[in-house]
C-alpha cells in the first residue's frame, strides 16, 4: 500500500481538524475539484468527492475518526472488496508543535491494473501531504498576521516549513521534482 509521511509544524488537533473537514478538500488539496459530507453520526462521516485524476466521476467515502490520531477510510459505493480505502495517522513529534503525518492509500481494482493504479496512488498521497503541509502553513501564517498585523515577506511554504535535509516534492506540469532543504 502506497505510504506518504511528513513532519508539519502543527499540533495533532490542528492537523486533525483540517484533515476531517471534508468540504474544504477543495481548497487544499490539488486533486479533488468537489466534495460534500452527505451523513455524519458520532464518529463516522459519509462524504462524495470529485477527483477525476483518482477516479473516473463521483465516488463516495465512508471515514472512521479517532480524534486527534487516526482517520481510516474506504470507498462504499464499490461492489465486493474493490474500490479505494487507506488512512491518516497523526502522532507527536518531538517537538510539541510538530505533528508526524502518514498516509496510506490503495485502490482495489483488476490485478492487471493494480500497478498503475499504485503509481496513481502514490503521488496522489505525496501531493496531497505536501498540499497538507502547505495548508497548515498558510493557516499559521493567517494566525501569526492577525496577532501581529502583517505577514508580508514570509517565505514559501514549501521552504519554510521543512528543515535542514527535509525533502519536498514539488508538481510542475505533471512532472514530480524532489527538493531538499540543505540550510535551516
Amino acid at each position: 500500500m502506497p505510504t506518504a509521511s511528513r513532519q508539519v509544524q502543527a499540533t495533532p488537533d490542528e492537523v486533525f481538524s483540517v484533515l476531517a473537514d471534508y468540504e474544504h478538500y477543495v481548497e487544499w488539496s490539488p486533486d479533488v475539484v468537489a466534495a460534500t459530507v452527505l451523513a455524519r453520526e458520532g464518529d463516522v462521516v459519509v462524504a462524495e468527492f470529485l477527483s477525476p485524476f483518482l477516479v473516473e466521476g463521483k465516488y463516495v467515502l465512508e471515514f472512521v475518526h479517532s480524534r486527534p490520531s487516526s482517520i481510516i477510510y474506504r470507498q462504499v459505493d464499490q461492489y465486493e472488496s474493490r474500490g479505494l480505502q487507506g488512512s491518516w495517522r497523526l502522532a507527536p513529534a518531538a517537538d510539541a508543535a510538530a505533528t508526524i503525518v502518514t498516509g496510506q492509500m490503495d485502490f482495489r481494482t483488476e490485478l492487471w491494473k493494480r500497478a498503475a493504479d499504485r503509481r496513481r496512488a502514490d503521488r496522489i498521497l505525496q501531493r496531497r501531504c505536501d498540499a497538507l503541509q502547505g495548508r497548515l502553513w498558510q493557516s499559521a501564517r493567517r494566525g501569526e498576521a492577525g496577532a501581529e498585523g502583517d505577514a508580508q515577506g514570509a517565505e514559501a511554504p514549501e521552504f519554510g516549513t521543512l528543515a535542514a535535509g527535509q525533502a519536498l516534492t514539488v508538481w510542475a506540469s505533471d512532472v514530480e521534482y524532489r527538493l531538499t532543504r540543505i540550510a535551516p
